[in-house]
């Protein structure tokens, strides 16, 4: 078995065990956040020893930042605009709701012939006993 929080074993004598000890990556993470290459180069410019940013350097980067917008906004535009495909497409779906809708409209006509059950209620009255109750009823 392992060694748990707080159980003897578990730490060298004389320490104790941090109870985070298991994530080993989630420490890291919280006591170095930087990369080690990334930490170097913020040092650095903390300390003036880096190169500052030239005004080329800036020129591109603010280029590069308008020219992302502006792919951003176009593609943007362009996926909100209707397009006549839509609108053909709509017209579609509407004529066949309304053909469909009238094909299911005759076919339910069709299928209240003589047998149907609300006809023959309707045509024998409320209180009258259908043929299959007269036999049920005979002995």
């Amino acid at each position: 078995m392992t060694a748990r929080h707080g159980s003897p074993g578990a730490a060298p004598e004389g320490q104790v065990r941090r109870p985070d000890a298991s994530m080993t990556l989630l420490i890291e993470v919280q006591e170095r956040p930087l990369d080690p290459g990334y930490q170097l180069v913020a040092d650095r410019r903390r300390a003036g020893e880096a190169r500052p940013r030239g005004r080329a350097g800036a020129a591109v980067l603010t280029v590069l930042a308008v020219l992302l917008g502006l792919g951003v906004t176009t593609a943007t535009v362009a996926l909100r605009r209707p397009t006549q495909d839509l609108a053909a497409t709509r017209r579609l779906l509407e004529e066949q709701i309304t053909t469909r809708t009238r094909s299911a409209s005759e076919l339910t006509t069709q299928s209240d012939g003589p047998e149907h059950p609300d006809r023959l209620a309707a045509e024998r009255g409320a209180g009258q006993p259908g043929p299959r109750a007269a036999r049920r009823s005979q002995p």
